[in-house]
Formats: structure tokens, sequence, C-alpha cells
């Protein structure tokens, strides 16, 4: 028997498999670190809840958010530098029977009109929206609270 020829013949399709392997795992890093992410919705829905989480407890409205000590980026541990950076821009509207209780707004105010104007979309310009409106309990009044976070910032390739 001859097994040199067949070692040869195995050799061959062995590295013609190997390089077949390292081409596919070549073009799948290729396309992943040259796609740039989009996280600007996450990035609007994590502030939210973050917003969210801070100024209540469940279904109720944490009582000191009504008073005028209440600080958005102390209290809720959120980076002013980085709202302001114009990336961001968020808006926290507290009303009782159509009269505002409380608004807190930070960032680039450009974006809310932008959101606004497209309310049906929520993907505006290069913008992300998101949106969150809820009735809230304070004692025994009702409140109508609005949320809004926007983030214009784009992932990095």
């Amino acid at each position: 028997m001859d097994k040199k020829a067949e070692e040869k013949l195995l050799s061959i399709w062995w590295f013609l498999n190997l390089s077949i392997i390292g081409v596919c795992i070549t073009i799948g890093i290729v396309m992943i670190t040259s796609s740039a992410l989009d996280v600007q919705r996450q990035e609007s829905e994590v502030l939210v809840i973050k917003i969210i989480d801070c100024i209540s407890d469940g279904a109720n409205l944490k009582p000191e958010v009504l008073s005028d000590t209440f600080d958005v980026f102390k209290d809720c541990a959120i980076s002013k530098e980085i709202i302001n950076s114009g990336n961001f821009y968020f808006f926290i509207n507290i009303s009782e029977n159509g009269e505002k209780r409380k608004l807190i707004e930070s960032g680039k105010e450009d974006y809310k009109m932008a959101c606004r104007l497209k309310q049906g979309s929520t993907k505006v310009n290069s913008l992300d929206c998101y949106i969150f409106d809820s009735f809230i309990s304070y004692e025994t009044q009702k409140y109508k609270m609005e949320i809004m976070a926007v983030s214009s910032h784009l992932g990095k390739k």
C-alpha cells in the first residue's frame, strides 16, 4: 500500500478547509467592525427608564419631585455634561388637570421641536425620540407625566 499518496491528498483537503474557514472568519470580522452601530433608540429608552425609576416608586410619584429643591441631575445620577454635549435632550412634564406642576428640560432644545413635528414616526433626521406618557398618583391627586428623551448620538465604527 502507498500511504504517502493518501497523506498528500488528505493534506490538500486539510489546507483547503483551513483556507475556507479563515476567509469566512476574516469576512465576518470585517463586516462587524466596519458597520456603524445605531444605539440612539436604546440610549433614549435607557434615559427615560432611568428618569421614571428616579421620580416614581411604581405607580406613585415621589414627594421630593414636586419640590423646588429637586435636581434631576443630582437626584437621578444623570451626567449634566453628557446631556448638554449636544447629542441628547430630555423633557419631563408633570401636570395636574392640564396645569403644569413641574417642568424639567435639558439638552439641545431643537430636538424637542423635531420630535414634535414627526410625532407619528420615531426616527427623525438622525434623531431617535422616545416618548412616555402615563398617569401617576401622589397622595390623593392624579398627575399626567410626560417624559421625552432624544438621542442623536451615533455609534462608532
